[in-house]
């Protein structure tokens, strides 16, 4: 199993603060910087002549366009990121699957939607909360082309434990109950602590899931 972030940037990060602080700075500042009004005049601007630089042919203005815009976008997505305060944003559980068919068909049935921007044959993404938790099921051919160890046996050890909350008590049996109709196994019986209610299945290739609900009140 593999488990992936996407991450966003700190404001104290001190390489990012780096570039932005040499963004801001204007170039004739900069170490070896050029000023800008040098740098039009070297390359044939002149004052209330337009945008272009002399001489350069009408065909390509809309394509300078083009490239401006796209710096101009990436420098805002730059800043949004330099606003975040938050390391990793989403998850994404990575699993390998025997047959991804059926795979599929078992989270379907069980009300879990799959994304086909990021899905083919040899793997399918998987929404179960959208914008921030995902699963990746990948074909065993397909995942070990990410790494050069073994593929854990799901029928003789437990790989690990992915636990997902829930709304209600009721939530959960549902689950359980949907899976275990559709081919997987519970894992025991359900565990009630009173504050916390939790229950889970072994799915079809033997990954473990684990669903919990929290009384908010009773755990005060």
């Amino acid at each position: 199993m593999l488990i992936s972030f996407s991450c966003g940037v700190k404001r104290n990060f001190p390489l990012i603060k780096l570039a932005a602080r040499h963004h801001r700075t204007p170039a004739a500042r900069r170490p070896g910087g050029v000023d800008p009004a040098q740098r039009r005049e070297r390359r044939g601007y002149r004052p209330g002549a337009g945008r272009f630089p002399v001489g350069l042919a009408a065909r390509h203005a809309p394509r300078f366009c083009v490239l401006m815009m796209r710096r101009k976008s990436a420098i805002r997505r730059w800043r949004t990121h330099l606003k975040g305060n938050t390391m990793h944003k989403q998850i994404v559980v990575t699993m390998a699957v025997r047959d991804l068919s059926k795979s599929r068909d078992f989270f379907s049935a069980l009300g879990y939607t799959f994304d086909p921007a990021f899905s083919n044959d040899d793997a399918a993404l998987m929404v179960i909360t959208a914008g921030s938790i995902h699963a990746m099921l990948m074909t065993e051919a397909f995942f070990r082309s990410f790494h050069s160890r073994q593929i854990a046996n799901t029928r003789e050890a437990v790989e690990m434990w992915v636990c997902l909350s829930c709304d209600s008590r009721a939530e959960v049996d549902d689950l359980v109950a949907k899976a275990v109709a559709l081919g997987a196994s519970a894992t025991g019986e359900p565990e009630d602590h009173g504050f916390m209610y939790g229950h889970g299945f072994t799915d079809l290739d033997g990954h473990a899931w684990q669903f919990t609900h929290m009384d908010a009140a009773q755990a005060a």
